[in-house]
């Protein structure tokens, strides 16, 4: 099997705060051949795309905070435009009822309408949280089916799927087309439902990513909410355990 893979850097945060240009030659060395920003270390954005040009990285999205893209979505847009980063994501929101659910796809579709007339695409990323049910349905499904397929994609976070209790193949496959993104990282058992590095848990790794490849998947990122025994070694065996299965970049 052929994808780029990419690391969400939220896994390395600890190496990053400490050296974020060394923690990125890191990751190129391991193998990654993206990375999704989860903030910018305080670069500017041409420094910033100086750098991973010279590493060899790309950005394959950027994790961005619903206040930003509320209040600061130009600047957002205008730095994620130089790094020639097409996917804005919403790494989080959070409803009561079936009311704010509606309301809040209201306000990603305005703001994916922005994204897209600048020629980029928002999308939303999912914990396990959005499938507590309302009126007998998954919050996601009615949040996913209030928004505008074009203007709001989906980035499925399998882990979290498979943690509320679904089949992480049957969801993507549910939205198919509409998944540019997929994240991925192991659960090392149904009991715990603890973080692992990806192959040491109990996940179909390679039938989730079959899976996201069927349904024109572009990405598939590396994530680790808690990362054991540190960000950048968690990493490296989840890049060994996808070679060994045949992952190819």
């Amino acid at each position: 099997m052929k994808i780029p893979i990419g690391v969400q850097l939220y896994t390395v945060r600890e190496e990053m705060q400490k050296d974020f240009i060394g923690t990125l030659k890191k990751i190129k060395e391991i193998g990654y051949e993206g990375v999704e920003l989860a903030g910018y270390g305080g670069f500017t954005a041409e420094q910033l795309k100086e750098h991973l040009a010279e590493i060899g990285l790309r950005v394959t999205g950027s994790h961005i905070k619903i206040e930003r893209l509320q209040d600061h979505l130009e600047e957002e847009i205008a730095y994620n435009k130089a790094l020639k980063n097409e996917y804005l994501v919403c790494p989080w929101l959070k409803w009561e009822d079936e009311e704010e659910c509606l309301l809040w796809a209201k306000k990603l579709n305005e703001i994916g309408k922005r994204v897209k007339e600048a020629g980029m695409q928002l999308c939303y990323h999912n914990h396990a949280h959005e499938l507590k049910k309302i009126n007998g349905r998954y919050g996601l499904d009615i949040f996913f089916e209030a928004l505008d397929s074009e203007l709001v994609k989906a980035e499925v976070d399998t882990f979290w799927i498979q943690h509320g209790g679904l089949d992480p193949q049957k969801y993507l496959k549910q939205y198919q087309g509409r998944c540019p993104l997929v994240h991925i990282k192991d659960m090392k058992d149904k009991e715990s439902k603890a973080f692992a590095a990806v192959g040491e848990g109990i996940m179909d790794m390679e039938g989730i990513i079959k899976t996201a490849m069927d349904i024109g998947t572009k990405w598939i990122v590396v994530e680790n909410d808690q990362p054991v025994p540190t960000g950048l070694v968690n990493i490296e065996q989840s890049m060994k355990n996808l070679q060994q299965m045949g992952i190819k970049l």
